[in-house]
């Protein structure tokens, strides 16, 4: 099963966002801080992310530079 992060501050839109891929037969694992999805990102690259620009602790430009830098996968940003 294909993984997906969700990097999503905003409860409401995650759980949203996540059931939907899920009905779809994904895997989402889902982060509220962009450090913490970056890490995860790290230890099992994902086949695609779902990234929101306004996070609490770096922006979501920052994410996805340092995302961008571990492997080629597609990011959405909300």
């Amino acid at each position: 099963m294909q993984s997906i992060l969700l990097v999503e501050d905003d409860r409401k839109i995650a759980r949203v966002v996540k059931a939907y891929l899920e009905g779809a037969g994904f895997r989402v694992i889902h982060f509220d801080k962009g450090r913490d999805a970056v890490n995860a990102a790290m230890k099992d690259v994902p086949a695609a992310v779902i990234l929101d620009l306004m996070l609490p602790d770096i922006s979501g430009e920052e994410v996805c530079q340092d995302l961008k830098d571990i492997g080629d996968f597609p990011i959405i940003m909300l």
